[in-house]
């Protein structure tokens, strides 16, 4: 999204992608510049030396995995407070990229009946907690459901296609984005996928599977942009424009540039 943001706006940009801080190394190499927007959960300091030498402004997302240095920059869209996790950050949503279509933020008239479930990829059996409500429940006889990113093989062999349940073991993420808006309900694990959804405006509901999305799950449970599913007193709430990004506000993104 920020590379095509920034595309768009005529920068001279890279794009550079990195399996491991090795690999960013070597590429970092190659490349000088002024500004790099860097997007890792790891780091070193041959990294941090190496930053230090190519760039005048070094501006990192990382979810707080590692301390920044202190003459970097902190990028984190979600942060609704104005507390200094750091001395040098740009937090709050008017530094998201707009490369938002606005035929993807606009919903139908009359929404389909369609129950969105996506699963995180390593917390598999939270499919299992889901159906089994969802199935005993009146309400959601009629409701077509479509699970996404089911890949457990001993979960998929005991797979219920009947009573209007599908299942897909991959969707890419502008087709999730185009089900998602115009889905019922929408269930989702936190982290990325619960971002981007939420990005896209819609409401969602969440299930927790880590404890590094407590902070972003209490903060927009707060604020009302997604439900918190608890398993105990199941409730699902309905997806609706829930306008977290507003197309006619005015962007920061470019000024940091």
């Amino acid at each position: 999204k920020y590379y095509h943001f920034l595309k768009k706006k005529k920068n001279i940009i890279k794009f550079i992608i990195f399996k491991n801080l090795n690999e960013l190394y070597l590429k970092l190499k190659k490349i000088n510049g002024r500004i790099i927007l860097l997007d890792t959960y790891i780091f070193s300091q041959k990294i941090e030396k190496n930053l230090r030498k190519k760039f005048k402004k070094v501006i990192i997302i990382n979810d707080y995995q590692f301390n920044i240095p202190k003459d970097f920059y902190c990028l984190d869209t979600f942060k609704f407070n104005l507390k200094n996790f750091h001395k040098k950050n740009y937090f709050g949503t008017q530094y998201l990229p707009r490369v938002f279509n606005q035929n993807l933020l606009k919903r139908k008239k009359r929404m389909s009946n369609l129950i969105l479930i996506i699963l995180n990829k390593r917390f598999q059996n939270f499919y299992i907690k889901i159906n089994k409500i969802i199935s005993n429940r009146k309400s959601f006889i009629s409701n077509k459901k479509l699970v996404v990113n089911l890949t457990n093989k001993r979960i998929i062999k005991r797979f219920n296609y009947e009573d209007n349940w599908s299942f897909l073991k991959f969707l890419d993420q502008e087709k999730l984005l185009h089900i998602a808006k115009n889905s019922a309900i929408v269930i989702s694990p936190g982290g990325q996928t619960m971002m981007n959804l939420v990005e896209n405006n819609n409401f969602i509901n969440v299930y927790q599977t880590s404890k590094n999305q407590d902070y972003y799950i209490k903060t927009l449970k707060k604020k009302n942009y997604i439900n918190k599913i608890n398993f105990k007193n199941f409730l699902l709430k309905q997806n609706k424009n829930s306008r977290y990004i507003n197309n006619f506000k005015n962007n920061k993104l470019l000024e940091i540039f």
